[in-house]
């Protein structure tokens, strides 16, 4: 990403905004112990009647049986709440419900959508370096000059090598 040097402080700012992330956190409905951290997930998809969660380490569901009534906390806000149903390694299932199919289908989209959202990992800014690229005609043409210059040198050298008929 590019930006101007005149304003520091639209490139801190800039910063901080990739830097950010949402909170994502999978709660205990009962007792707001938080069973997984959105960051412990790493895929998230719809799958038979509802989302099917991969963590990135088993011994994170050790805890999580089927039956345990969950919550999902989204930047802070409640987003979800349901049951998991299936539990089998690193993978736990949640289903979604709806008055119809299409609607249990689209609630698992934006399950899916808000898990995404809230497990990916922060970026970090590691260089910040002032815009110095070039912007004015001269700067960006001399190139295409040089290479003007040079055909010049050449015709003209073609045109006085060739012999003048008599």
């Amino acid at each position: 990403m590019e930006l101007g040097d005149e304003a520091p402080e639209i490139v801190r700012m800039t910063a901080e905004i990739l830097e950010r992330t949402a909170s994502l956190e999978v709660r205990a409905a009962d007792s707001d112990e938080i069973v997984l951290a959105g960051r412990a997930i790493t895929r998230a998809q719809v799958e038979s009647g509802g989302v099917s969660l991969d963590v990135s380490d088993a011994a994170r569901l050790a805890r999580v049986t089927p039956g345990t009534a969950i919550k999902i906390v989204f930047a802070g806000k409640e987003r979800f709440t349901g049951a998991i149903d299936r539990v089998a390694g690193s993978a736990l299932h949640i289903p979604t419900t709806g008055a119809s199919e299409d609607e249990a289908i689209g609630k698992a989209l934006d399950l899916v959508a808000m898990i995404e959202a809230g497990a990916v990992h922060p970026l970090h800014v590691v260089e910040r370096t002032p815009f110095t690229r070039a912007t004015g005609f001269l700067p960006r043409a001399w190139p295409f000059f040089i290479a003007g210059a040079v055909l010049l040198v050449v015709a003209g050298l073609m045109w006085r090598r060739t012999p003048v008929p008599a």
